[in-house]
């Protein structure tokens, strides 16, 4: 393998973000309600973003206009990135496309900060400010050695790939 920690980081981010991979909720459900609870894009989180956009959007035409991503900073920041046709309204195409184009740029960057002690391996102590690793650690710890290997991290990838949008 010739960039383990980049893989893995790839397998936290797509841990952490799942954005835009969950199956589609049953017709007439709600995501993150009783029926749907990790449908729909993005599963509960996903719900939550849709909310927020929702909300952000003041005038109610399903866009978000630069002055109406003042409510979300991190599209306001990136807002000429987004907009890929440039009309100056960021639509949910154009967050789902950007996200899947720049998913990962600082892969290497998170598993160098997770990975403290630069051994090569995650332990509980290094994940603990992620709560889907904690939560998920014994599922990924695949040989019970009490860490999360790159090796390990990838097969998780490969899991979650296999549900939904595909990775890059």
């Amino acid at each position: 393998m010739k960039n383990p920690s980049l893989l893995a980081a790839a397998t936290l981010v797509a841990l952490s973000t799942a954005a835009f991979a969950a199956p589609p909720c049953p017709a007439g459900a709600t995501p993150g309600s009783a029926d749907c609870p990790m449908g729909g894009p993005g599963g509960k989180r996903g719900a939550q973003m849709q909310e927020r956009l929702k909300a952000a959007d003041a005038n109610n035409d399903g866009m978000i206009s630069r002055e109406e991503s003042g409510a979300l900073p991190r599209i306001a920041e990136r807002f000429d990135a987004i907009d890929a046709n440039r009309d100056g309204q960021v639509t949910t195409d154009e967050l789902r496309a950007y996200h899947q184009a720049h998913r990962g740029e600082n892969r290497g960057e998170m598993w160098k900060r997770l990975d403290g002690n630069a051994d090569g391996k995650l332990s509980r102590e290094e994940v603990a400010g992620h709560p889907k690793l904690v939560q998920e650690f014994e599922a990924i710890d695949a040989d019970r050695d009490g860490f999360l290997s790159p090796e390990e991290l990838k097969a998780v990838r490969a899991r979650h790939a296999g549900r939904g949008a595909p990775r890059s």
